[in-house]
């Protein structure tokens, strides 16, 4: 069999336009094994196949990342409205902690806290500098101990989200709503326009907020374990639908 060489440019969708892309055309002999011809052309098309299905998986992934942002977005905008009757209580923190965790690139999970937080803050109004600097800083903890998690998954892995992930999704939770307090109430100290400038003051200062402190801690939790939650029941479903398509796979080439 005689086998050449030839360079095509191809118009699929996912390839640019001045991407070449090398395949092996089968020229036939009289003398050649039908069978063997067969064989080869099959091969090539199932790469061709494989290669049509990734790019589908992976336009089927964008899709999926950016209906997350959306909702990340218009769920943490709505919970400053809507949760107003309980103070601290939020989402916030634990969208920003999941979406660095689940978006493939770091700067969508902060492009989606500052979205969330810019077009809030100016529907409820501008307060101190240094308490919005304290308060974003804060969440980009949260991004940051995202990532944190995000490494943590073992490379060739099924599953992004084992035993081992959410153990550190419950560190991330309780050390982002302690250095939201810590962070916060310092600067309302330091603002001195309610506590006196005195170890007392200080002291008092951060008494005052334990309540508050509390219901962060409650919330960070509880908004972590249902996204966690439902990421991971979704994440077994699909397996579980992966293993049922592959054995009716395996059956009907048996």
């Amino acid at each position: 069999m005689n086998r050449s060489k030839r360079s095509i440019r191809p118009f699929r969708k996912g390839l640019r336009r001045n991407e070449v892309v090398d395949i092996l055309v089968l020229l036939p002999n009289p003398s050649d094994d039908p069978a063997k011809i067969k064989t080869m052309n099959e091969k090539l098309d199932n790469n061709i196949s494989s290669q049509q299905v990734s790019e589908n998986r992976l336009d089927r992934k964008w899709i999926v990342q950016a209906a997350v942002l959306i909702a990340i977005v218009l769920v943490g905008i709505a919970s400053r409205f809507w949760l107003v009757d309980m103070p601290n209580f939020k989402p916030i923190a634990a969208l920003v902690l999941f979406g660095a965790f689940f978006f493939n690139r770091s700067w969508v999970a902060i492009a989606a806290l500052v979205l969330i937080m810019a077009i809030s803050d100016f529907k409820l109004g501008v307060y101190d500098w240094k308490l919005a600097v304290c308060v974003y800083v804060s969440l980009g903890l949260a991004a940051a101990m995202g990532c944190w998690i995000k490494r943590s998954i073992e490379s060739g892995s099924q599953r992004r989200l084992g035993w081992k992930q959410a153990g550190r999704f419950a560190i991330a939770s309780l050390a982002m709503s302690t250095a939201f307090f810590v962070l916060t109430n310092g600067a309302v100290y330091l603002m001195g326009q309610w506590y006196p400038s005195t170890w007392s003051g200080l002291a008092n200062c951060y008494s005052a907020g334990v309540p508050f402190y509390r219901a962060t801690l409650m919330g960070d939790l509880f908004f972590t374990g249902v996204l966690v939650g439902g990421y991971g029941a979704f994440e077994t479903i699909q397996l579980w639908l992966a293993g049922r398509v592959s054995k009716r796979s395996l059956a009907f080439n048996a």
